[in-house]
């Protein structure tokens, strides 16, 4: 196909050069006969018209015929005054054609042969760049050649923490966030962090270690972090007013129509022993239109960009809350597909799965 467009494309620019050549033009010594003759022709009626043999009028229309006539002699290719003809002009445009057909596509082709690749294969878009968790690591080693050289620097372990997390190091995140926290001093959102990543080895559980994290945070400031896991820590002690507690203090501060909304709504319900889905039944049809929109959305967005396992949890949870099973089911299965190399993201895959019932 590119050599068929490539010929394609010099014919048309060797077609724009020869279509000049396909007409004739005067030349300087027919526009220079054109312009003696008119200026006889115009000697000639002014005489006329000075001995009384031409009217004013007829004179005028005298000069205009004139004018008209050598007008015509002087842009006519096929005026005897013009030199278009000769052999000498023929042969100027035999050579002008042979370079255009010649020439040009040679030089077209010579170039392309030197500098194209026409036979270099496609890359598949996955082959054209690192892949996100390479990123990732990239940013890993840059932030830990830096910490190497100032260990003392809170934000430089702030950063790399989440990111250990990420990839799948709890011990090494777990370490990062005790730095930051050390060198950056107390902080509720820092210490909610530090309490969820010491779950990673039992996803879905609150552990005794993390719980102490959440009690620190809980105390150091508001976090619904913190506040949602001691909640859940309270439901696997059997403290089912105490979870429902703290799991509306989170609910009431969330925007109305959130993820963190839903969810809560969604933990409620079921402390209460009511379907998920009703949940929602208080909810006016605008509200509802717009969690379905935001659903969708979240939806649409991990189709394209699938490599964000909080985004499938928000989605699993969010459906469940909806009351739509099926589609909560087929999230968590795209879900587990896409981590089946990551058994953190899976773990936490499987322990909301084993929570929502599904």
């Amino acid at each position: 196909m590119i050599w068929v467009l490539m010929a394609t494309m010099t014919a048309a620019a060797t077609l724009f050069a020869l279509w000049p050549l396909s007409r004739a033009s005067a030349s300087p010594t027919a526009a220079g006969a054109a312009a003696a003759s008119w200026a006889a022709s115009e000697a000639d009626i002014a005489g006329d018209e000075t001995r009384g043999a031409l009217s004013p009028a007829d004179a005028a229309a005298a000069r205009a015929k004139a004018a008209r006539a050598a007008l015509r002699a002087a842009v006519d290719p096929l005026s005897p005054s013009s030199d278009a003809g000769s052999p000498a002009a023929a042969a100027r445009r035999r050579a002008a054609a042979l370079f255009a057909l010649l020439v040009v596509p040679a030089v077209a082709l010579g170039m392309y042969a030197r500098v194209g690749r026409p036979n270099l294969p496609d890359r598949p878009i996955a082959s054209r760049g690192p892949s996100p968790q390479d990123k990732l690591r990239q940013a890993v080693a840059l932030v830990e050649a830096h910490l190497a050289k100032s260990p003392d620097d809170g934000e430089g372990w702030k950063v790399v923490a989440p990111i250990y997390a990420r990839l799948g190091r709890p011990a090494e995140a777990a370490h990062a966030y005790r730095r930051a926290l050390a060198l950056l001093g107390e902080n509720a959102a820092l210490r909610a962090d530090l309490g969820e990543t010491l779950m990673a080895s039992r996803p879905g559980e609150v552990t005794p270690e993390a719980l102490a994290e959440f009690r620190k945070a809980a105390a150091e400031g508001t976090s619904d972090k913190a506040e949602y896991y001691l909640g859940l820590a309270a439901v696997q002690a059997g403290d089912k007013a105490e979870a429902i507690r703290r799991f509306t203090d989170v609910r009431d501060r969330a925007a109305a129509g959130s993820d963190l909304r839903l969810r809560m709504e969604a933990e409620i319900a079921r402390l209460n022993g009511a379907p998920p889905a009703s949940a929602l039944a208080g909810a006016s049809s605008e509200e509802l239109k717009a969690i379905r929109g935001m659903v969708a959305g979240l939806a649409a967005r991990l189709d394209s960009s699938p490599a964000d396992v909080e985004g499938w949890l928000r989605l699993v949870r969010a459906y469940s809350v909806l009351g739509e099973a099926d589609a909560a089911r087929a999230a968590l299965a795209k879900a587990h597909k896409q981590f089946a190399g990551d058994p953190a993201s899976d773990g936490r895959l499987s322990a909301l799965a084993a929570e929502l019932k599904l």
